[in-house]
Protein backbone atom coordinates (compact mmCIF):
# COMPACT_ATOMS: atom_id res chain seq x y z
CA UNK A 1 0.00 0.00 0.00
CA UNK A 2 0.99 2.83 -0.94
CA UNK A 3 2.36 5.77 1.66
CA UNK A 4 -0.16 8.60 2.03
CA UNK A 5 0.93 11.96 0.47
CA UNK A 6 -0.95 13.98 3.51
CA UNK A 7 -3.60 13.81 6.27
CA UNK A 8 -5.06 16.56 7.65
CA UNK A 9 -5.91 16.92 11.13
CA UNK A 10 -9.24 15.01 11.51
CA UNK A 11 -12.24 16.53 12.48
CA UNK A 12 -14.34 16.19 15.40
CA UNK A 13 -17.78 17.63 16.25
CA UNK A 14 -20.61 16.94 19.70
CA UNK A 15 -23.43 18.62 20.53
CA UNK A 16 -25.59 18.57 17.73
CA UNK A 17 -29.01 17.31 17.27
CA UNK A 18 -30.91 16.19 14.55
CA UNK A 19 -35.02 16.62 15.11
CA UNK A 20 -36.32 15.31 11.50
CA UNK A 21 -36.08 12.91 8.85
CA UNK A 22 -34.23 14.76 6.47
CA UNK A 23 -30.28 14.73 6.11
CA UNK A 24 -28.35 16.51 8.03
CA UNK A 25 -24.23 17.47 7.98
CA UNK A 26 -22.41 16.00 10.84
CA UNK A 27 -18.96 16.98 10.79
CA UNK A 28 -16.89 18.59 7.31
CA UNK A 29 -13.45 17.31 7.21
CA UNK A 30 -10.45 19.91 6.79
CA UNK A 31 -9.27 21.12 3.36
CA UNK A 32 -7.29 18.34 1.87
CA UNK A 33 -4.11 18.90 -0.71
CA UNK A 34 -4.74 16.77 -4.00
CA UNK A 35 -2.08 17.42 -6.50
CA UNK A 36 -2.33 14.91 -9.07
CA UNK A 37 -5.34 13.40 -10.81
CA UNK A 38 -3.41 9.71 -9.45
CA UNK A 39 -4.43 10.29 -5.89
CA UNK A 40 -7.00 8.88 -3.69
CA UNK A 41 -8.64 9.88 -0.73
CA UNK A 42 -9.64 7.40 2.01
CA UNK A 43 -12.30 8.39 4.27
CA UNK A 44 -12.59 7.06 7.78
CA UNK A 45 -16.10 8.53 9.62
CA UNK A 46 -17.69 6.92 13.06
CA UNK A 47 -20.52 8.59 14.33
CA UNK A 48 -21.61 8.16 18.19
CA UNK A 49 -25.75 9.33 18.51
CA UNK A 50 -28.36 9.24 21.37
CA UNK A 51 -31.32 7.72 19.00
CA UNK A 52 -34.80 9.69 19.31
CA UNK A 53 -37.32 7.88 20.65
CA UNK A 54 -39.54 7.11 17.91
CA UNK A 55 -36.15 6.91 15.56
CA UNK A 56 -36.10 3.46 13.69
CA UNK A 57 -33.37 3.64 11.50
CA UNK A 58 -29.49 5.81 10.55
CA UNK A 59 -28.19 5.99 6.87
CA UNK A 60 -24.64 7.74 6.45
CA UNK A 61 -23.20 9.16 3.88
CA UNK A 62 -19.32 10.51 2.96
CA UNK A 63 -19.86 13.12 0.73
CA UNK A 64 -17.23 15.82 -1.70
CA UNK A 65 -18.20 19.10 -0.59
CA UNK A 66 -19.20 20.92 2.18
CA UNK A 67 -23.55 20.38 2.08
CA UNK A 68 -25.96 17.29 1.84
CA UNK A 69 -25.94 18.27 -1.81
CA UNK A 70 -21.90 17.24 -2.23
CA UNK A 71 -21.44 14.11 -4.41
CA UNK A 72 -21.66 10.90 -2.94
CA UNK A 73 -18.03 9.26 -2.73
CA UNK A 74 -17.45 5.52 -3.12
CA UNK A 75 -19.62 5.58 -6.29
CA UNK A 76 -22.71 6.53 -4.09
CA UNK A 77 -23.16 4.37 -1.77
CA UNK A 78 -24.49 4.65 1.54
CA UNK A 79 -24.23 3.11 4.91
CA UNK A 80 -27.43 1.57 6.26
CA UNK A 81 -29.60 2.08 7.26
CA UNK A 82 -28.95 0.85 10.38
CA UNK A 83 -32.40 -0.45 12.29
CA UNK A 84 -32.17 0.87 15.70
CA UNK A 85 -34.01 1.04 18.68
CA UNK A 86 -35.64 4.37 19.73
CA UNK A 87 -33.68 6.31 23.09
CA UNK A 88 -30.95 3.59 22.66
CA UNK A 89 -27.33 5.15 21.83
CA UNK A 90 -24.99 3.57 19.24
CA UNK A 91 -21.91 3.78 17.28
CA UNK A 92 -21.40 3.88 13.69
CA UNK A 93 -19.12 3.64 11.46
CA UNK A 94 -18.77 4.64 7.35
CA UNK A 95 -15.62 4.25 5.54
CA UNK A 96 -14.83 4.97 1.61
CA UNK A 97 -12.90 6.01 -1.08
CA UNK A 98 -13.04 9.45 -3.46
CA UNK A 99 -10.83 7.93 -6.60
CA UNK A 100 -11.71 10.61 -8.31
CA UNK A 101 -11.34 14.10 -5.66
CA UNK A 102 -12.57 17.32 -7.92
CA UNK A 103 -10.13 20.35 -6.41
CA UNK A 104 -7.20 21.22 -4.52
CA UNK A 105 -8.75 22.24 -1.54
CA UNK A 106 -11.41 19.64 -1.10
CA UNK A 107 -13.44 19.23 1.96
CA UNK A 108 -15.70 16.23 2.76
CA UNK A 109 -18.90 15.64 5.29
CA UNK A 110 -20.33 12.70 7.16
CA UNK A 111 -23.84 13.17 7.44
CA UNK A 112 -26.62 11.12 8.65
CA UNK A 113 -30.48 10.48 7.77
CA UNK A 114 -32.82 9.44 10.49
CA UNK A 115 -35.84 7.66 9.65
CA UNK A 116 -39.09 7.80 11.95
CA UNK A 117 -37.50 10.72 14.04
CA UNK A 118 -39.55 13.15 14.99
CA UNK A 119 -38.14 13.67 18.47
CA UNK A 120 -34.35 14.96 18.54
CA UNK A 121 -31.55 12.13 18.01
CA UNK A 122 -28.34 13.79 19.49
CA UNK A 123 -25.06 13.52 18.39
CA UNK A 124 -22.78 12.51 20.97
CA UNK A 125 -19.79 12.33 18.86
CA UNK A 126 -19.19 12.78 14.86
CA UNK A 127 -15.09 12.32 13.44
CA UNK A 128 -13.89 12.25 9.88
CA UNK A 129 -10.42 11.09 8.65
CA UNK A 130 -9.53 11.92 5.67
CA UNK A 131 -6.22 10.58 4.42
CA UNK A 132 -4.62 11.46 0.18
CA UNK A 133 -2.54 8.58 -1.09
CA UNK A 134 -1.28 7.89 -4.40
CA UNK A 135 -3.31 5.10 -6.58
CA UNK A 136 0.37 3.97 -7.79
Amino acid sequence: MPSPLNMPTPAFATGATISDALEHVLVTSPKVIVDTPQDVVALRGLVDLTFGADATAITLNIRRGSTIGGTLVTAGNTWGPYPVIGSAEGQLVAMGFDDSPAAFGEVYVLTATAAGNDTATTVNGAYLEVIVQSQT
